[in-house]
């Protein structure tokens, strides 16, 4: 195929940011610079494009295909751990359409709304980074290293989610009271579903304190394990990966009211709808 004369001029990469894995917990390492940075580059026409069908946001599928565009040095854009997600989608924004993000807050006391300019190079400045491994030590001697939930997993959880709210709508005064209880029960059923695969996709292995040690990395295996394991066991394992997915960049703010001056606490959220507006 005959070289494109106009490759000189394609987009370059805009903003390098330093990820909180680190380049870790990836199937295949991300592709990083001599500084260990992603490079991210701007979006094209079509990822704004992407990033405004409803259908595609809705399924996850949009921002997938919008991180393959921007991130062409990640392997599996499915594989990006949440807290590199959050960084990931900082540099794209700014690289996209400049560091200041005009954000709106409305008072919690008087309802006023104020909109606030971040600097989101500052908001990168917060990023913390997640250690090499994290290990849960259960009473049994079996040891679980853990790891950040995937951008994949976050997704499906999502929709779930999503899909759960809308079915609580369409159960109405209608619909007499055994078939609501059934109702709710299967809404809560999947709900916990839901809680569980999160906390499943941040199992990377067991370790079984036999004399060999022996690895487990099945994922049926460690799935029905799960399943099987006391509450006790259960809430140690996802307390700790919870918090790993809270591990990053501080997207927290304290602002005073203009109107009122009540000091409103929040943290920026992350809707690609608005956020890429």
């Amino acid at each position: 195929m005959a070289v494109n004369p106009l490759e000189q001029y394609f987009r370059k990469p805009a903003v390098y940011v330093d990820l909180p894995s680190k380049g870790n917990y990836y199937k295949t390492k991300p592709t990083l610079s001599v500084d260990g940075e992603l490079a991210v580059y701007g979006m094209t026409a079509k990822d704004e494009l992407v990033l405004k069908n409803p259908d595609a946001l809705l399924n996850g599928q949009g921002v997938i295909t919008v991180l393959q565009s921007v991130c062409p040095d990640i392997l599996n854009q499915s594989e990006i751990p949440i807290p590199d997600f959050n960084s990931i989608l900082i540099a794209m924004r700014i690289a996209s359409y400049g560091k200041e993000l005009d954000y709106q807050i409305t008072c919690q006391e008087c309802s006023h709304a104020d909109t606030v300019s971040f600097d989101l190079y500052e908001v990168l400045a917060t990023t913390e980074f997640l250690e090499p491994e994290y290990i849960v030590n259960l009473d049994t001697g079996v040891k679980v290293y853990v790891g950040p939930t995937t951008v994949a997993t976050q997704n499906k959880a999502s929709m779930g989610q999503l899909e759960q709210g809308r079915l609580l709508d369409l159960i109405n005064s209608d619909v007499d009271s055994e078939d609501k209880i059934h109702k709710f029960s299967k809404i809560f059923e999947k709900l916990t579903g839901i809680t569980f695969d999160i906390v499943q996709d941040g199992v990377r292995y067991v370790k079984l304190p036999d004399e060999n040690e022996t690895v487990v990395n099945n994922i049926a295996h460690i799935k029905e394990w799960l399943s099987n394991i006391n509450k006790t066991e259960y809430e140690q394992i996802s307390t700790l990966v919870t918090e790993i997915n809270l591990i990053g960049t501080n997207l927290k703010y304290d602002h005073s009211c203009t109107s009122c001056q009540h000091i409103n606490s929040g943290q920026i959220e992350f809707d690609p709808t608005s956020f890429f507006a």
